[in-house]
């Protein structure tokens, strides 16, 4: 039986987790020196977040939990519930496929259950189907992805760009060749050789993510 190739993927967005989404804004402001603006609410994960295009197809989402919101069905996404008293941090990232489904065939096990089932999501006039660990939390220290397809145009281009503009995420993890074939596997080839993705040698898994702004290199970790 025929293997039919994967989607090539795209980098779609890059998440900081915060306790208050007012700390979020405050930490982008102060990184950056601009406001990023507010987005909206999930009802079904009962979270709130902030977003700004930071290139080409590619967003920034600030996100916390909404204290006006009623508690979700299940542990909300990028490990809110487990926050605590940390600081603003870069939790997780999201790559975009044109086919969920195509995507998610045929990954092994463990990888497929670490990234985890799609559900169904919308907001106003927005419909999504995203992956969704069911632990909440970012799978591998966040190194490895969410994936996400958008029903139509996605949203970020037609996002606020007020400035601060996105060079190279870097997974940083103690097994990076082991990620690189993972990302391979889903998908992710021609975001690897494009270079604004990269994978690096760490003790701990963690993600790094370099702009620039105001003839500045700024990284955010």
């Amino acid at each position: 039986m025929l293997t039919m190739p994967k989607p090539d993927l795209a980098l779609d967005h890059l998440v900081i987790t915060c306790r208050h989404l007012d700390d979020g804004i405050r930490y982008i402001e102060q990184m950056f020196d601009v406001l990023i603006p507010a987005g909206g609410q999930h009802l079904f994960m009962g979270t709130h977040n902030a977003v700004m295009a930071v290139g080409d197809g590619i967003y920034l989402e600030v996100i916390a939990i909404d204290p006006d919101l009623p508690e979700p069905a299940r542990p909300r996404w990028f490990g809110l519930d487990t926050m605590g008293d940390d600081q603003p941090k870069l939790a997780h990232f999201v790559l975009r496929t044109t086919d969920m489904d195509a995507t998610l065939d045929d990954l092994p096990g463990d990888q497929a259950e670490m990234i985890g089932p799609a559900m169904a999501a919308s907001r106003g006039n927005l419909n999504w189907r995203i992956t969704l660990n069911p632990t909440g939390l970012p799978p591998e220290g966040g190194c490895l992805p969410a994936l996400i397809e958008w029903d139509g145009t996605p949203p970020q281009y037609s996002m606020a760009f007020p400035g601060p503009e996105l060079g190279k995420l870097t997974l940083c993890h103690p097994q990076p060749e082991r990620f690189r074939e993972n990302l391979i596997r889903l998908g992710a080839s021609a975001l690897l050789n494009s270079g604004i993705l990269d994978i690096a040698l760490s003790d701990q898994p963690r993600l790094k993510a370099e702009f620039s702004h105001a003839g500045q290199s700024i990284i955010i970790e």
